[in-house]
């Protein structure tokens, strides 16, 4: 996922938890149920940032791996 589309989900939902929170009566929420609501969206909000946080860094040790080897084949050629 890029990192624009999971900066802009989490804080969708970080928005969301907010809202429930600290206004799910106003909405007609009951608490309890705006606070699990509140704390779910909390849960998935930072599941998605580990979750790219860790791809980002797979990705990273791949392009070195990939550097590596193409270093590799150039002196190789030499």
């Amino acid at each position: 996922m890029k990192k624009f589309a999971t900066r802009a989900i989490v804080t969708d939902l970080d928005n969301l938890a907010d809202l429930f929170q600290n206004a799910g009566s106003s909405l007609g929420v009951p608490q309890r149920i705006a606070m699990d609501f509140a704390f779910r969206c909390d849960l998935l909000s930072d599941t998605i940032e580990k979750l790219a946080s860790d791809e980002e860094e797979e990705e990273d040790k791949e392009e070195e791996k990939e550097s590596e080897l193409e270093k590799k084949a150039f002196a190789a050629l030499q």
